[in-house]
């Protein structure tokens, strides 16, 4: 915050407006950084709040919309990193090929361990609703 004539007036710090003063700031730019902006400073976010209001804005939906988009961004993470059964299957069916070619009873191995192996394969696959 940079202080004016003993008046303290926002800035930002970052993005295209960086310098500029949160009151001479296009009113979509602020929209922008109450809706996306998750990681600001507390004290730039009531400034920009404030200014909205100042504006006429209404403030609560678009801390609505912030909220919404949060939400959105954290369940689209969750989905881009949570493998699908679909996704899963060729892995198990790969991990399981390789363990047959390793502890085969044909192939020097146990039937003991053999055994072990088809068991988890068997619960795999039902897990995943494919046994």
């Amino acid at each position: 915050m940079a202080t004016i004539d003993s008046e303290e007036v926002a800035t930002f710090d970052f993005g295209k407006h960086a310098g500029r003063a949160v009151k001479d700031t296009p009113t979509g730019y602020l929209c922008w950084i109450v809706c996306d902006c998750l990681r600001i400073r507390p004290s730039l976010l009531l400034a920009v709040v404030g200014e909205l209001r100042r504006r006429g804005e209404d403030v609560d939906v678009l801390l609505r919309e912030r909220g919404d988009a949060e939400r959105h961004r954290r369940e689209r993470a969750t989905q881009d990193t949570d493998p699908r059964p679909a996704d899963i299957r060729p892995i198990i069916d790969k991990w399981y090929r390789q363990l047959v070619l390793d502890f085969h009873p044909d192939r020097g191995g146990d039937t003991a361990t053999m055994q072990v192996i088809n068991e988890a394969y068997r619960r795999l696959l039902a897990m995943l609703g494919q046994g």
